[in-house]
């Protein structure tokens, strides 16, 4: 790491630099990793699931939706944001959180956005398990502005959750509107008291630390057949927080042998094996198959016309 002052280079002095290395310890704050395939199409909001890699949704008392908003400017350069907008008109709260993971207790932390809504309310909010600290609210002109909100680490040292949201400064709710909207971008958490420019860190670097939490695998595994059951064995492009859990985006799921026989299986269910790590990703997938697989013959995970369930691999918080 380099800070302080530099000797002389070229007849000129380097000084002030400060400590290099990732400072925003939130992860994907610009929303470039999309492993659940957000798209600008409105999904419906179900709170505490996630909609975007580390973003979890957070809505009380109103309906709503989520999706990718157009690219525009923010703040000198163009971003996708992440948008929410309220379904119904009542007493509530809309938004996302992300769970911090990389912090330690008695840090003082500043968490920043960039957010565009037009509803009065809308404001960051850190909350460590009991203590809850709000940042500046938004005009709710519908431009972009920057919220920021410094906090210390007083409780749970095993919690913090940092919101940017339509929401009180207690976590409670408030009069929202059918049609009310936050756009949330450049969101970032820090140690110290100054909320700095956002931190972009090389894609490649992002999708590794959004894979520690969650991963998918789309086509292409081989698994071993017994019964009805394939078990597969899949090597995690990172070690995974935790042992992982599995679920499937649908309950069509198809595999194909090496031969020429093809299975495509309804009510597809997986579970975890018992040999799954935080390494290595073993599960197997049962349903009711089309066909009778062969037994301990190899099988190809292959998806095919309308059988194209997807494996979610999990270790969230």
């Amino acid at each position: 790491k380099l800070s302080g002052t530099l000797p002389a280079l070229n007849g000129a002095s380097l000084t002030n630099i400060p400590p290099q290395g990732r400072k925003n310890i939130l992860i994907n704050g610009d929303f470039r990793i999309n492993q659940r395939n957000l798209t600008a199409s409105t999904v419906a909001v179900t709170n505490n699931a996630y909609n975007i890699d580390r973003m979890k949704n957070y809505l009380i008392g109103v309906s709503g939706t989520v999706a990718l908003g157009d690219a525009e400017a923010v703040n000198g350069t163009y971003e996708t944001p992440l948008k929410y907008t309220a379904g119904s008109t009542a007493s509530g709260r809309i938004g996302g959180y992300q769970a911090v993971e990389d912090y330690h207790y008695g840090e003082t932390l500043t968490a920043s956005a960039w957010v565009k809504s037009d509803n009065a309310n809308a404001r960051i909010v850190a909350y460590d398990g009991s203590t809850t600290t709000s940042s500046n609210t938004h005009t709710g002109g519908g431009a972009w502005e920057l919220l920021k909100v410094t906090f210390t680490q007083r409780t749970n040292p095993d919690q913090l959750y940092i919101w940017t949201a339509i929401i009180s400064a207690t976590v409670g709710s408030v009069s929202i509107a059918s049609g009310d909207y936050i756009y949330i971008s450049k969101f970032q958490c820090e140690r110290g008291s100054v909320a700095t420019d956002f931190e972009r860190l090389h894609k490649g670097e992002e999708l590794a630390l959004c894979q520690r939490y969650f991963t998918t695998v789309t086509k292409g595994l081989f698994g071993i057949n017994t019964g009805n059951a394939i078990n597969f064995s899949h090597s995690l492009p990172v070690e995974m927080r935790a042992s992982p859990t599995f679920s499937l985006t649908s309950t069509a799921f198809r595999v194909g042998d090496t031969v020429a026989q093809g299975i495509s299986y309804t009510n597809a269910s997986v579970a975890a094996n018992s040999y799954s790590s935080k390494q290595v990703a073993v599960f197997t997938i049962d349903g009711s198959p089309d066909n009778t697989p062969t037994n301990y013959r190899t099988y190809l995970y292959e998806p095919l016309g309308s059988y194209l369930a997807a494996v979610h691999i999990s270790a969230e918080l």
